[in-house]
């Protein structure tokens, strides 16, 4: 006959003992309803990275790419623009 281990009393040493199969392999249930409860994020809350593409981010890549021999397309009153979502 198999025991659960000390530490496992209750609940968990009875799953162990009545799921302990013929062929030596421990049967476990599909989901713990204690860890299901509640998530909770571990550590501190990460902060987003800024950046995004500004207008200035894109005027200064630009430049930095001229700079460098690099084909770019001109610089217009449109660069940088915010466009609506579509689906």
């Amino acid at each position: 006959s198999y025991k659960a281990p000390q530490g496992l009393t209750g609940l968990e040493g009875a799953l162990l003992n009545e799921g302990r199969s013929s062929s030596g392999g421990v049967r476990v249930a599909d989901k713990d309803p204690r860890r299901a409860a509640g998530k909770k994020s571990r550590g501190p809350p990460r902060k987003k990275k800024g950046g995004g593409k500004t207008k200035e981010w894109i005027l200064h890549k630009k430049e930095t790419q001229r700079k460098k021999g690099k084909d770019t397309r001109k610089d217009t009153k449109f660069t940088g623009r915010k466009r609506p979502m579509r689906f």
